[in-house]
């Protein structure tokens, strides 16, 4: 199948899975509370919440938290039974006392789909050689002649089968390291990323969960920490990590850890360049004020300059006023006698003379009109004559102060004013050249993250963060090595597999169980319910042992071979050996002195009821579980765990276990359980009278 018909069927099989989730049939809204802070991780806030009913939800889903009225971005990092871990984008301090939790189940799906969409319209361009070949089933299976690097020295050196698969991984482009509980499966994919790295490989280390994540990090760097590889952080935990001892004993593969700790020089580089900028600015203070001082003397003495024109114009101005008022004056003085004159004559000798007394008043109101507002314009201009005297003497006490002050401090910096200005030029040239190299240093620490992670040697993440994260590099990888494979989504898996070229190892256990799947679609049950084993033929240990990519870890150090036996003789065939040490582990449980017990409930005739929905419970073998598990828990050194194949039943353990207060105690279905592992194991079937046994017990 080719990469177009494989991410054809990707996106419908995403789009049906998303139709599911948004019927309801996925849950988008749950009640948690009891919020207690735990640390502060690069952007969130993370807090450890107990729910009110179990979820289903992947890794780094996007969520938002509702706190009273208002609603806050998150992601989930880890969800543990009643337990879920969330990373909030807002500071709530210590504690959240109760909170609904809103997840949209469907995002990763649809942020996925949307890649592989951008893909086939020619939007985006990803590289899958390594994916088509991993999922038609072409790749070589006749391992190259290669030889292994030596492995770092450590107190758990592998064993013959472990060496055997990391051989396999470094000589076959395609391998599958098949790892039952217990044999060591981690730990060799640790030696397997080692013998990458040591031949120049950059690798891509994902799982479908952050707790897997964590464990393949954390035994990546134990065996590395004395290297190099450790110590310059090029290995980095990319994402939301949860086990605390990352953080204690490895904290150098902590993304934000190793940026902080390789900007630390570029920080004090910085830090002494702002103290030297601000001495520059010290200098430049006194400096800069004197040259104020001198600019706003020179910048008075200009307007000084203006107002003293100004008042000689107005004076001038004044003058011409006073001259035409004293002319007007004058003739006024004449129209007055010449109109007495004309009143005191007759009428012939006005006539021989040209005297009208009527034309003289005429003349003589006209001329008062006029030497009336010519006086006003006087008063006027006699009071702006004031106003700018008074500015003028204001300014010039200004700049005597100005002069005083100017002359003071040039003396006490003991520089001239010719002087002054150019060091002000060279503290100015100094500042700025300062200034750039602090933006540039800054620009260095804006870039750091993504240059650190483009030039890691190894990065450990989720599979979701490789197609959802910002952060995640563009530059590619040579080689994907896979944990808990059996969980992973084929199309998460393929997008990773497009993010590297040379090689992939699988590692995992195709007995675990499968996916989970909400839509009833074949081609979501084609794509997102199965995995690579079952998808390769790769899905039965008689189909294994013929196909020479696989190569099988086949001691467990785990179990104590009386319960080892079950595992491996009904579903391994007997493929598996008991390291001697397994021998040595027994308990004292206080209810039976055999490593393996079956406690049988027929003569109770115990009932099992079934739900609507198809999941079971049994009241008396959920009070008969909780009882053992309380007897057990009185020797304070064990942890116990309840698992049982039935949601109903675990929420019912749940409930008796808090209501007995009893601590120490993990309570989870089988498939949350996957992976886990504790000191003392009840599983409870819940199977009895009632309904038909199950198909899968």
């Amino acid at each position: 199948m080719i990469s177009k018909q494989l991410i054809d069927e990707f996106i419908k099989a995403l789009d049906e899975e998303i139709k599911a989730l948004k019927e309801g049939k996925g849950g988008t809204i749950v009640k948690i509370f009891d919020g207690h802070f735990i640390r502060k991780e690069s952007k969130f806030f993370i807090y450890s919440f107990k729910l009110e009913n179990f979820i289903t939800t992947i890794d780094d889903t996007p969520v938002e938290v509702k706190v009273d009225s208002s609603r806050y971005e998150g992601e989930i990092i880890q969800t543990r039974e009643l337990e879920v871990i969330i990373g909030i984008k807002h500071d709530f301090g210590k504690l959240i006392p109760e909170a609904k939790l809103i997840i949209k189940l469907y995002f990763l799906y649809e942020l996925l789909k949307k890649k592989f969409e951008a893909i086939r319209n020619g939007q985006l361009h990803v590289d899958f050689t390594l994916a088509n070949l991993v999922f038609e089933g072409k790749t070589s299976n006749v391992p190259s002649s290669t030889t292994i690097p030596p492995l770092e020295s450590h107190v758990n050196m592998p064993n013959q089968s472990q060496l055997e698969a990391i051989k396999k991984s470094q000589s076959l482009p395609l391998s599958f390291i098949w790892g039952p509980p217990g044999t060591g499966k981690t730990k060799t994919l640790a030696r397997i990323v080692e013998c990458f790295l040591k031949q120049g490989m950059r690798i891509l280390v994902v799982a479908h969960s952050n707790a897997a994540v964590d464990e393949a990090t954390e035994d990546i760097a134990e065996i590395l920490k004395n290297t190099e590889y450790y110590t310059q952080g090029q290995i980095i935990r990319l994402g939301n990590y949860q086990k605390h001892t990352l953080e204690t004993k490895y904290n150098f593969v902590i993304f934000e850890k190793i940026v902080e700790k390789l900007a630390e020089t570029l920080k004090r580089k910085k830090e002494v360049l702002e103290e030297c900028k601000n001495r520059v600015e010290q200098k430049l203070k006194p400096l800069t004020s004197v040259w104020e001082d001198i600019q706003k003397r020179e910048a008075l003495l200009g307007e000084v300059k203006q107002l003293i024109n100004i008042q000689n114009s107005i004076e001038k101005e004044i003058t011409g006023i006073r001259t035409q008022i004293a002319q007007w004056e004058n003739d006024l003085d004449k129209l007055r006698i010449k109109l007495h004159k004309a009143k005191s004559s007759g009428i012939l000798k006005r006539f021989f003379l040209g005297l009208n007394p009527e034309k003289i008043q005429q003349e003589i109101n006209q001329l008062t009109v006029l030497l009336n507002d010519t006086q006003n314009k006087l008063h006027e201009r006699k009071l702006k004559l004031q106003e700018i005297k008074y500015q003028r003497s204001v300014k010039e006490k200004d700049i005597d102060s100005l002069q005083q002050r100017t002359n003071s401090l040039l003396k006490n910096l003991g520089l001239s004013k010719e002087r002054i200005e150019i060091e002000i030029q060279k503290l100015i040239a100094e500042k700025k050249r300062i200034s750039d190299q602090i933006k540039e240093i800054q620009n260095e620490l804006n870039k750091l993250p993504k240059h650190v992670l483009s030039k890691a040697k190894v990065i450990c993440t989720t599979l979701t963060k490789t197609f959802s994260a910002q952060e995640f590099p563009d530059t590619p990888f040579d080689v994907l090595v896979v944990d808990e494979a059996s969980m992973a989504p084929m199309p998460y898996l393929y997008w990773a597999l497009g993010r590297c070229r040379k090689s992939a190892v699988i590692v995992g256990d195709f007995l675990q169980l499968p996916p989970i799947c909400v839509s009833e679609s074949n081609i979501a049950k084609k794509w997102l319910g199965r995995n690579i084993y079952q998808h390769l033929h790769i899905d039965t240990p008689s189909k294994a042992k013929r196909d020479k990519r696989v190569c099988l870890l086949d001691t467990q150090y785990r179990m104590n071979p009386a319960i080892s036996s079950i595992s491996n003789e009904m579903f391994y065939e007997g493929l598996l050996k008991d390291d001697t040490i397994t021998h040595t582990l027994n308990m004292c449980d206080g209810l039976s002195e055999f490593p393996l017990t079956i406690i049988d409930t027929t003569s109770a005739s115990p009932w099992c009821s079934r739900l609507r929905s198809g999941s079971r419970f049994n009241i008396y073998h959920a009070l008969l579980a909780v009882t053992a598990a309380k007897k057990i828990l009185e020797n304070k050194h064990y942890e116990v765990g309840i698992i049982t194949p039935y949601t109903a039943q675990t929420k019912l353990i749940r409930k008796i276990t808090e209501d007995m207060k009893i601590d120490r105690i993990h309570v989870a279905t089988v498939h949350r359980f996957q992976g886990g592992e504790t000191d003392i194991v009840i599983f409870d079937t819940v199977e009895s009278p009632g309904v038909k046994i199950a198909p899968m017990l």
